[in-house]
């Protein structure tokens, strides 16, 4: 018994370094999500164009211009026009930024939490806390919201820019929803987990 509970600390051992290597990872990138976010906001208008131009591989796509520089390659039909008729791509360009970064703050939020609980696993004490449950529903709250809130406050956002309305659920939302659904099931396994050991530990 004392045996696996030793090989169990190491694998929690080795599985927060990784969870704090994603955590550094993540900042990073929330990071430079934050400092793109600030730097278009910093722009004018005047400097975001799109330009028909030829792909690496001989093709042609609409590419979105940053001060005359090649950017990102788009779809201009995901631009639309607001109603006066004139399209501003700086403004989707940072509704787009906006999104990314509010995913990247859920993602950040989740990891901190598994970081946490992992931290309550370690020297040999029990996961099965109701630290640990509460700590995956909040993890299920948050797969949630990483599925919706982001996409939904954009859309919002697109659709008051350009006074239209659109909704649309992306295969990667919707396997989303199904991992909060999956991680809150977790949390009742944990909870069930709890009952089973205040039983045997009433019985000893």
């Amino acid at each position: 018994m004392k045996n696996n509970l030793n090989k169990l600390s190491k694998g929690i051992m080795v599985t927060r370094i990784l969870l704090l290597g994603f955590i550094l990872l993540t900042c990073w990138i929330t990071g430079m999500t934050t400092y793109k976010l600030m730097h278009y906001a910093g722009m004018d208008e005047s400097a975001f164009t799109i330009a028909q131009l030829e792909n690496y591989n001989g093709t042609e796509s609409t590419w979105l211009m940053l001060d005359g520089e090649r950017h990102v390659p788009i779809d201009a039909y995901d631009y639309t026009t607001r109603p006066d008729g004139k399209t501003v791509y700086k403004e989707h360009l940072m509704i787009d930024q906006g999104v990314e970064l509010g995913k990247d703050v859920i993602i950040l939020a989740i990891l901190v939490l598994l970081f946490v609980m992992s931290c309550g696993c370690s020297k040999g004490r029990s996961p099965f806390t109701m630290r640990s449950v509460n700590i995956l529903r909040i993890i299920a709250v948050l797969t949630l919201c990483l599925a919706l809130v982001p996409e939904w406050v954009g859309m919002k956002m697109r659709s008051s820019l350009t006074g239209s309305a659109a909704t649309e659920i992306d295969t990667v939302e919707f396997y989303m929803m199904a991992l909060a659904l999956a991680v809150g099931m977790i949390a009742e396994i944990f909870r069930y987990g709890i009952a089973v050991q205040e039983d045997s530990d009433s019985i000893a």
